[in-house]
């Protein structure tokens, strides 16, 4: 008999529990960032990068981006 009213106990979850089960929606959203990095330091200035030569005791200031060629001896 125990083991008949575990089975009608089971039965009886089994129909109750799908309709309280549902997918749950998002529970935060967010808008796409666009551009992160002009978010962070502004709108970019369209100059572009250039090429110059400049002397070994020129300062360089922090945000300035310096690519260094190949040296040859």
């Amino acid at each position: 008999m125990r083991g008949v009213r575990a089975v009608m106990i089971c039965l009886v979850a089994a129909l109750a529990l799908p309709g309280r089960m549902h997918a749950a929606g998002p529970a935060a959203m967010a808008e796409p960032q666009g551009d992160l990095d002009s978010l962070a330091y502004g709108p970019a200035d369209g100059s572009g990068s250039m090429r110059v030569v400049v002397p070994l005791g020129t300062a360089v200031s922090p945000g300035d981006a310096v690519l260094v060629a190949e040296r040859w001896f």
